[in-house]
């Protein structure tokens, strides 16, 4: 085998499903989760005493299904 032959196969055997395909993955308009609260969200995390673990969790539930209206 030649050079140029062996870099041929090379090339061949390298080749990505995009390439094969061009309507294989990549991002496409509404695919995903769908947002659970129809705004933007952020992840926080925080350490509390674990007697209080229940009562947070009950005091976001309630506000988070009162829709953020609610004072403690």
């Amino acid at each position: 085998m030649t050079t140029e032959n062996q870099a041929q196969i090379t090339e061949q055997g390298n080749q990505t499903k995009d390439s094969q395909n061009p309507n294989w993955g990549g991002a496409r308009k509404n695919a995903g989760r769908k947002k659970k609260y129809g705004e933007a969200t952020k992840v926080l995390t925080f350490r509390i005493p674990i007697s209080k673990v229940e009562e947070v969790k009950n005091a976001i539930k309630y506000i988070v299904g009162n829709g953020g209206n609610s004072e403690f």
